[in-house]
């Protein structure tokens, strides 16, 4: 239902041609982490993050209704901020880094039935990515 964007494919979108966030749907496959690639099972069979990666929480306004960033700013300051914070960050790599963005990581609208309902059941969910102790949460403010 949720689908978290790798750093590398954010820093993709900000060079792109059109350097805004699409929606989820617009997205291709490879943008998003595969769950088994970001999570292993730990000795105690508890499913845990990778080591050595990250998952970030964006928390952020909306600029218009109908696209939050349509201009792409907020996407220009998020990859400057996460490219800087990750290379404080020692043994921290870009490809590591998982993020969770409402627009690029929920349905979004015009949604088809089937991502309806995949959206009703990520909204239920989404409050764990701002509570996880294993996931950072940044407020971005415009």
């Amino acid at each position: 239902e949720v689908a978290l964007l790798k750093g590398t494919a954010l820093l993709e979108l900000a060079d792109g041609e059109v350097p805004r966030l699409p929606r989820r749907q617009d997205l291709p496959k490879e943008a998003f982490w595969r769950s088994e690639d970001l999570f292993e099972l730990s000795r105690q069979g508890k499913r845990q993050l990778c080591p050595g990666h990250e998952i970030i929480a964006i928390s952020h306004s909306w600029l218009t209704a109908g696209h939050p960033d349509p201009e792409g700013e907020q996407l220009q300051k998020l990859c400057r901020f996460v490219y800087a914070w990750t290379n404080t960050q020692p043994g921290l790599l870009m490809r590591r880094i998982a993020i969770f963005i409402d627009w690029c990581s929920l349905m979004q609208e015009p949604r088809s039935p089937t991502e309806g309902i995949l959206y009703d059941r990520a909204l239920r969910q989404a409050s764990l990515w701002y509570s996880h102790r294993q996931v950072r949460v940044w407020l971005f403010s415009s």
